[in-house]
């Protein structure tokens, strides 16, 4: 890999700042008075606070749309679903906008790939470690065969196939293992597994080289692409990019660039586009035909230059004439449309989409199809479909994109003096439960849970956002075909995009204590230690776990222990259930309200409440964007 250096190199202003700087101003979340769910205006509000406006005609599909791919002749769109329900493959027709049919399977995860006739199609087992074969004829699917992947290891270890693409021989498959670190071989006309190969960590798409000679594979838990040698199956190099690599796009097309001396001009038959989730930017090299890659641009994709992390670009589409690129900033719910005709990516506009774009597929005559994830809070799952726009068109839909982005970091007044200390405990126990022992407290009657499964609401209320690795996986552990044991072996696959609130804390020297979440001891020592008048931290994280029973008779303890401290009276106590009946409250001593607003409190409001009275900073665009609960600490009883 060599770094070509010119003007145009590196993170300069954001991708988006000059096509949405025309369109006005952002808007921020929701405010508090509005409710969740469709507006007046046909708008949505997400129980995130963000606002969506999805482009185009939608059809509604079961949840985590997560993969699709058009067929041969265009006229269906095969899309891979696998959320709460059973996971299946759709059919859609593109013409009529309506769904043909759909294919159950007994796991299925990202995975989705066509032979070269189009007659055949590869689906991912997911957990179950296999691969699945359906035949696609006149638009129907059948489900043919399911290829066991077999592999030997030692101690509690499980497989969860991702990615899969068809080798050109059109016989050759590539399976990717995300908890094994690993690339499966398999004979796809007789399902024989020929081989293995080691990745990176968590290895989660693929693409072959223009000459087919190589395999490229984004490291999930890494900042790099692994650059495979198919011949003796080695890792040749690892190309260096942002934080959690995610999609990757090789697109085919003589670009020129200039080179380090005056006249030079510098040539490249291909490009490699790699969106990377935890750095919010798009890497760009160039490929040469002898397969070394130039670094030619790495830059922002957040709506704003000065935008903390939180944009999650984690899917790539290019239109069919390879003019355009899409990115799905999925933290955002938006598409950038990107122009490549030259060799450094021009941005074009944007698309406002549903709730967490995870795919984006160009369609013929520039027709675009795109998935969301997470439908619009009243559907499960929605894919859109656009007809070809014209240049005002695309700046309309801009405009309506720039309008439901975050807005810059709100102000506040400075938090309060008497507050020195906050307590975040975390428990499944229902709200209903716990709310008598918190009789003197500030019950958050608007508190909306921004996602059902109970990973990725701790995600939210301790690192501002839940990463495109628990938004993709977490429906897979509801539904029970995947383990939380198993989403911690991936490493740092797993981890939070910009830290979370205990390490904000102390890399602002702010003593800082966690039990039972983030490496810490168990509660009860916690417990135990206010129970004998030890010191109370700035902060301290309690994450509560156990039966239902032993988790309440735990909290009843902590709050007891707490109201019995001398400290108490400076202590600000926030408690929140991450259960399927969620609630929040807010107690303690320096709590000096009974109760707030009905209206809507969202997770990143909870999360920015704390940082301010501890003085943090804002760990992601959404909780940047939430106004702290200033009214807690303001009224008297």
């Amino acid at each position: 890999m060599r770094l070509r250096s010119h003007s145009r190199l590196g993170c300069a202003e954001a991708l988006i700042a000059a096509s949405l700087a025309a369109a006005g101003a952002f808007a921020g979340l929701a405010p508090a008075q509005v409710k969740i769910g469709r507006q007046p205006d046909a708008s949505v509000i997400l129980p995130t606070g963000q606002r969506i406006t999805p482009a185009g005609t939608q059809v509604v599909v079961n949840s985590m749309p997560i993969a699709a791919a058009a067929s041969r002749d265009g006229r269906h769109l095969l899309v891979l679903q696998s959320g709460y329900e059973t996971p299946s493959i759709s059919v859609l027709d593109t013409q009529a906008q309506s769904l043909r049919g759909r294919v159950e399977l007994a796991d299925a995860w990202l995975g989705l790939a066509l032979s070269e006739a189009g007659d055949r199609i590869y689906v991912s087992g997911g957990a179950r470690a296999s691969v699945w074969e359906l035949s696609f004829r006149s638009g129907e699917l059948r489900l043919e065969r399911e290829f066991p992947i077999p592999g030997e290891c030692v101690g509690n270890c499980s497989s969860l196939i991702g990615d899969v693409i068809l080798d050109r021989d059109d016989r050759t498959l590539y399976a990717l293992d995300v908890l094994r670190d690993r690339v499966i071989v398999v004979n796809s006309q007789s399902g024989l597994v020929l081989g293995e190969f080691k990745t990176g960590i968590a290895p989660y798409r693929a693409r072959q080289t223009p000459d087919g000679k190589h395999l490229l594979v984004s490291h999930w838990g890494e900042a790099s692409v692994g650059l495979y040698r198919l011949a003796d199956q080695r890792l040749v190099e690892r190309i260096p990019v942002g934080e959690h690599p995610t999609d990757l796009q090789v697109v085919v097309g003589e670009v020129e660039v200039p080179g380090a001396d005056e006249d030079e001009v510098l040539t490249y038959p291909a490009r490699l586009f790699v969106a990377c989730a935890h750095s919010d930017n798009l890497w760009t090299y160039g490929i040469t035909p002898n397969n070394r890659f130039d670094l030619l641009d790495a830059r922002s994709v957040a709506p704003r230059p000065d935008s903390p992390i939180g944009s999650l670009p984690s899917a790539l589409g290019v239109s069919k004439d390879k003019r355009r690129l899409y990115i799905a900033n999925a933290g955002n719910n938006i598409i950038l449309a990107v122009n490549i005709e030259e060799a450094l990516p021009e941005p074009q506009g944007a698309l406002p989409t549903g709730w967490f774009p995870t795919a984006v597929v160009g369609l013929d005559d520039g027709a675009l199809a795109y998935l969301s994830g997470k439908g619009d809070f009243e559907n499960p799952g929605l894919v859109g479909l656009l007809p070809p726009l014209t240049g005002e068109q695309l700046e309309f839909l801009t405009a309506a994109a720039v309008e439901n982005l975050p807005g810059p970091e709100t102000t506040s007044s400075a938090p309060p003096e008497a507050v020195r200390h906050v307590v975040l405990a975390l428990t499944d126990v229902p709200a209903s439960a716990w709310r008598e022992p918190l009789a003197d407290s500030a019950y958050l009657k608007g508190y909306v849970p921004p996602t059902r499964e109970s990973l990725g609401q701790v995600a939210w209320l301790t690192g501002g956002i839940a990463t495109d690795f628990f938004v993709k996986l977490g429906p897979a552990v509801h539904a029970g075909r995947l383990s939380a044991q198993d989403l911690a072996r991936a490493g740092r696959a797993a981890a939070p995009a910009a830290g979370t609130l205990w390490t904000n804390a102390m890399q602002a020297s702010i003593s800082t204590e966690t039990y039972g979440i983030g490496g810490g001891r168990p509660p009860s020592a916690f417990v135990a230690n206010l129970e004998a008048e030890g010191s109370l931290p700035r902060l301290a994280v309690v994450r509560l776990s156990g039966s239902g029973e032993r988790q309440e008779g735990d909290l009843e303890r902590l709050l007891a222990a707490l109201l019995d401290h001398k400290a108490y009276a400076a202590t600000a106590i926030f408690v929140v259930s991450t259960g399927e009946r969620a609630g929040a409250a807010a107690a303690g001593g320096a709590v000096k309200a009974e109760s707030i607003r009905e209206g809507l409190t969202t997770a990143p409001t909870v999360l920015r409440t704390i940082e301010w009275l501890l003085g943090l900073r804002p760990l992601t665009q959404a909780d940047s964007a939430a106004p702290p609960l200033t009214e807690l600490f303001e009224r008297s009883r």
